[in-house]
């Protein structure tokens, strides 16, 4: 059997600011988000108010609770998700 060369990649957990745009941009809110066709509706409206500030608390807690590894973190929403504790929704212009 041939040695094939191995590369070993040392991965940081990501920080508190790094993980509020982590889930910015799963929900479309963050750049990449509006850059991949979460666009801002018509006329520049914006989330929805408070939204923000919940998903900064959901941020907050994410990181106290994960750590900031981003397998952990991707898992909880996972597992958010499946209880339906986090629940997709339409937006009024259907996004």
């Amino acid at each position: 059997m041939q040695d094939l060369p191995i590369t070993q990649v040392t991965l940081q957990p990501l920080s508190q600011e790094e993980t509020l745009q982590l889930l910015e941009v799963i929900v479309g809110e963050g750049e990449l988000g509006r850059r991949n066709g979460g666009e801002v509706a018509p006329g520049g409206a914006g989330p929805a108010p408070g939204q923000g500030a919940k998903l900064s608390a959901l941020g907050d807690w994410l990181f106290a609770h994960t750590g900031g590894q981003p397998l952990y973190l991707l898992e909880a929403l996972k597992l958010f998700r499946d209880r339906e504790w986090l629940v997709p929704r339409l937006g009024a212009d259907g996004t």
